[in-house]
């Protein structure tokens, strides 16, 4: 068997003076370790956040298509008093999945653009008068004539939590949409014979003053669907209804309601075109009330979701969207096909 010799020995050592230059190394590694690391991690949870947000739109989208009805996610508005970092309601780190009450139809005699006077007293009727001065319209009035008990109850009920049902009337057209798209949300209801019901914006009735139909329906307000669980976000991570686009309502819950066919409905939460969510660390960035105040707020990102055509994206934001003219939402808006260019 071969002896080392002391000196062999030495030599196999390390000296003093090597520990401490490796132990320096392990030390300048780990402080910037320390500082790399954490800021992946936050882009990791944003982007897995946004990413998270887009699946649970699709699922709802699917879930229309598949059950041929509207299904849709809520975005829960609301503090949480363990996490006294979630500083404003309207950061959304929860949501539900949801669908639209049965629909209420009327469609037993075609369109008729008649008197009220001349309806069927059985059926269900809704109409339009406008007063007209000078050319101009002065008062809007809508009606609802031998609404049933089931119907009124339904309107009462939504109005009453807040939430505007819709009124959709396939012939007519919004005033600020082209083509035919009869959705009206229904802002306030006064029953009586008949029954008035107040719209956020009126039909387009071209020369006509005077509207009858019976080719209408009444979705209910969209509600959590049964036995299905919240959804969390990533830790920290939110949706900011300050700033998304339509922004969300402190009061009420932000509903994104999808049709059958894929397309948005309207619901009290978002309007028409695009709907940008915008996702990021709510630990981040300081306070809402100006876009200038995220530019130091981590990674961000926006889930888009196309109204018209139910498409949805992930998109990063243009820098810098405050006092630069430019719209933080420019990328979501040329779509993927346009980023990069």
């Amino acid at each position: 068997m071969t002896r080392r010799t002391g000196a062999a020995r030495r030599a196999a050592a390390f000296t003093l003076v090597e520990l401490l230059v490796a132990m320096s190394v392990l030390v300048v590694l780990a402080s910037l370790a320390l500082l790399v690391v954490p800021s992946a991690l936050d882009q990791d949870r944003t982007t897995d956040g946004a990413t998270l947000t887009r699946q649970y739109l699709m699922i709802a989208k699917s879930r229309a298509s598949r059950d041929q009805l509207p299904r849709g996610v809520r975005l829960v508005v609301g503090l949480d008093t363990s996490n006294p970092a979630k500083t404003s309601s309207l950061f959304v780190t929860e949501l539900q999945y949801t669908e639209a009450p049965p629909i209420f139809l009327a469609t037993a005699a075609p369109n008729a653009p008649t008197p009220a006077a001349n309806a069927p007293a059985a059926q269900v009727t809704l109409g339009f008068n406008y007063t007209v001065t000078n050319g101009n319209i002065t008062a809007q009035q809508c009606y609802l004539l031998n609404a049933s008990a089931s119907m009124t109850a339904q309107i009462q009920a939504d109005l009453a939590t807040g939430r505007f049902p819709v009124l959709y009337v396939p012939v007519l057209t919004r005033p600020d949409l082209p083509g035919p798209s009869g959705w009206f949300h229904i802002q306030g209801f006064t029953a009586g014979s008949p029954s008035v019901l107040t719209l956020d914006l009126y039909p387009d009735l071209g020369a006509a003053t005077q509207y009858v139909t019976n080719g209408f329906g009444i979705y209910g307000a969209p509600r959590p669907l049964i036995g299905e669980p919240t959804q969390q976000l990533p830790k920290n991570i939110c949706i900011d209804l300050n700033v998304s686009q339509p922004p969300g309502n402190a009061a009420q819950d932000y509903d994104i309601l999808f049709g059958p066919n894929g397309q948005v409905l309207p619901t009290s939460g978002n309007g028409s075109g695009q709907i940008n969510l915008w996702v990021r660390d709510y630990t981040k960035g300081g306070g809402v009330a100006t876009l200038a105040s995220f530019q130091q707020g981590g990674e961000q990102q926006v889930v888009a979701l196309k109204s018209k055509s139910g498409s949805l994206g992930v998109f990063p934001l243009m820098w810098p969207p405050y006092g630069s003219g430019q719209d933080p939402f420019a990328f979501a808006r040329l779509g993927a096909t346009a980023y990069g260019q």
